[in-house]
């Protein structure tokens, strides 16, 4: 399959890629859409990034950039949204405990389904996720030191990275048919969830037998999810991936509550602190996964179809989120130009895969209009200043589009 023809699997993978660039811009998205398009037509990297054997790390750093950058733009519309409905309050420990642990966590699920993934598949880019995870486990375990010192952020990456290799045990098996190594890592699983359960639980003052369980869950999802791939039976697979995402902030609301208890930092389940945390997720969730979507594309995986899917899930839920608030007609209009914002990336990236200049140009002059306009209506609902949301489409839209110009770059 040439470069032309992945660019156009691309296109539906990189259908969000403005996602929030639209929710947050005016004019400047125009320039961001426009700087996203090289001089030359080519879709390469500006750094001269090789296309065979593209920079994958740099890629997974933009993924998680982008992540990462969600959590923060959450951060300012719930605020803004707090306040406009009346339960603004100022920001505490527990909370900034809460949304730290939401973050890192469902990161962990997302990271770890697609390195599993890229596992069973062989992919080239199986280390630099394998990496990437790795990032996350340590920034984990950093949240965790700083609140009960040093030896217990070693003890608790220590046990977390050990547990990421049973997967990976457990992964390795699968590809190769072979139950028994199946069995062992499931068996060394399970002795995990009690060890690591009765550390956790004991640093948390949660019952060990509570905790137990949100990681037995916890595997048991991910499993699920690694054995629906290896039968090719993808939509149960991202259903799972999902699942184990949603666990995850379940499980950063119990744990941050309990320590919040125990370390005197406040309320962790105020209003406000429920609305940072679901919009952090919900747009985090975005940005993972139209980001993955984007490596599908290019590679003309056969679970392309199914993390697409599971992309317009994510946009759903999103969508009623600003409709609890704002009502049934604004999550309508929401989600309507949303999806509308996807026909726009998908004949950016078929103009892309031909080096049209004209129909890159006609595309970007069309992808900024929506942003303007979808821009406006954000805006507009939560009351924040046009200045603001600019900024923040630059930051994401530079960031995913780093992401693809990597992944691009691999795949040519």
């Amino acid at each position: 399959m040439n470069f032309k023809q992945k660019s156009l699997r691309l296109g539906a993978g990189l259908l969000t890629v403005g996602l929030l660039a639209g929710a947050c811009g005016g004019n400047a998205a125009e320039d961001s859409a426009s700087d996203a398009v090289n001089s030359d037509g080519s879709g390469q990297s500006d750094d001269g990034g090789e296309s065979k054997g593209g920079d994958y790390g740099k890629a997974y750093t933009e993924v998680r950039a982008a992540y990462h950058h969600m959590f923060e733009t959450a951060g300012v519309l719930s605020g803004a949204i707090a306040k406009q409905n009346g339960f603004a309050e100022e920001e505490n420990k527990a909370a900034d405990t809460r949304v730290a642990l939401t973050r890192l966590l469902g990161e962990h699920a997302l990271l770890s389904a697609n390195a599993t993934g890229k596992g069973l598949a062989g992919a080239p880019d199986f280390g630099a996720a394998a990496e990437a995870l790795d990032e996350n486990s340590v920034e984990l375990a950093k949240v965790i030191g700083s609140v009960y010192g040093m030896d217990a952020e070693n003890e608790f990456l220590k046990q977390w990275r050990d547990h990421i290799r049973m997967f990976v045990d457990y992964t390795t098996a699968t590809a190769k048919d072979d139950s028994a190594g199946q069995e062992k890592a499931r068996a060394e699983l399970s002795g995990y969830e009690k060890n690591f359960g009765a550390f956790l639980g004991g640093a948390v003052g949660l019952p060990g037998e509570a905790v137990q369980e949100a990681l037995t869950a916890h595997v048991d999802q991910l499993i699920a999810a690694i054995d629906a791939t290896k039968a090719g039976d993808f939509d149960a697979a991202y259903g799972k991936v999902r699942e184990a995402y949603h666990h995850m902030g379940v499980t950063a609301a119990v744990l941050s509550e309990a320590i919040a208890k125990q370390q005197g930092l406040g309320d962790s389940a105020t209003k406000s602190a429920e609305t940072r945390s679901l919009l952090g997720a919900q747009l985090g969730e975005h940005a993972v996964l139209s980001s993955l979507a984007t490596s599908k594309g290019l590679t003309a995986a056969p679970d392309f179809e199914a993390i697409a899917k599971a992309l317009d899930g994510n946009s759903v839920e999103l969508a009623g989120t600003i409709g609890s608030v704002y009502g049934k007609e604004a999550e309508n209009e929401f989600l309507k130009q949303w999806r509308d914002h996807i026909r726009m990336f998908v004949d950016y990236t078929t103009a892309t895969a031909k080096q049209d200049t004209a129909g890159q140009e006609k595309a970007v002059a069309e992808l900024g209009g929506y942003v303007k306009n979808f821009g406006a209506f954000l805006a507009g609902a939560v009351g924040l200043p046009a200045e603001a949301v600019q900024d923040a489409i630059k930051m994401h839209v530079g960031q995913l589009k780093g992401a693809v110009d990597a992944f691009a770059a691999a795949a040519a």
